[in-house]
């Protein structure tokens, strides 16, 4: 009989059809769950998710001799196990390529300035506008995203070269350090969306009723005050100290 184990986002075999399920004790301990019994395609098959039903189980603990004695236990003769390694390929791939920066910083703001940042602008119109439309904010973001990658592909840091840090479409400027091209990078990411979000949001036509934008726009919001704070426990004042020392720190180090 053939025992499936279920990897990342495999909870259900698609086209098993369960005639039972059953718990299973083992030597090693609690499996990850109970088996799932049935038949795929004619076959009889056993089915376990490796990280649990609900995903519940992280892979450092996932009690692997438990799912196989558990399989195994109830005539199992072969195991097919699936596994995500997509995820794995990429981030080994991400690590080659941090390797070409001075610093993890100057990686993590090129990173920020193609995803955070015409995120952001798309966020802030929606956020404050109730008349920005789905179709705006889509095309905002792939716009943005888009200005990003044309910037970054036409500029290059002091000493670059042509690459992961830019330049991979033809050099018309160079910065004098890659956090000065990363901060640019952000900025045309960010006025690119905002943009065109704006633009297409007046040539669509609004969907949503304001009875379904509350809560995910600020002027249709009720507003919670609360009166048993100091004035200087307020979220204003707060913020107005982070705001002027964010200035004053501009200026320093302009």
């Amino acid at each position: 009989m053939l025992g499936i184990i279920g990897g990342t986002g495999l909870t259900k075999l698609p086209g098993l059809s369960v005639t039972h399920r059953q718990v299973i004790r083992t030597p090693y301990g609690e499996p990850a769950g109970p088996l799932a019994f049935g038949e795929l395609d004619g076959h009889p098959v056993v089915f376990i998710a490796r990280h649990g039903y609900g995903h519940t189980i992280p892979p450092h603990l996932v009690n692997y001799r438990a799912n196989i004695w558990a399989l195994q236990s109830q005539g199992v003769s072969h195991v097919a196990s699936v596994a995500t390694v997509g995820g794995i390929l990429l981030s080994v791939a991400a690590a080659y390529a941090a390797t070409r920066f001075n610093n993890i910083m100057d990686m993590l703001q090129l990173v920020f300035a193609f995803v955070n940042a015409p995120l952001f602008a798309t966020f802030l119109l929606g956020m404050f506008w109730k008349r920005t439309t789905g179709h705006a904010a889509f095309w905002g973001l792939i716009g943005g995203t888009i200005a990003a990658a044309v910037h970054h592909g036409i500029s290059l840091p002091v000493g670059g070269t042509a690459g992961v840090k830019g330049g991979y479409f033809a050099l018309v400027h160079t910065y004098p350090s890659e956090m000065a091209q990363n901060f640019w990078t952000a900025i045309y990411a960010f006025s690119t969306a905002l943009i065109l979000t704006f633009v297409i949001t007046v040539l669509t036509k609004k969907i949503k009723t304001d009875d379904e934008l509350k809560g995910l726009v600020y002027s249709l919001t009720p507003k919670i005050r609360d009166t048993n704070i100091q004035w200087y426990q307020k979220p204003e004042f707060l913020a107005a100290i982070v705001g002027a020392i964010a200035i004053v720190l501009s200026i320093i180090f302009w």
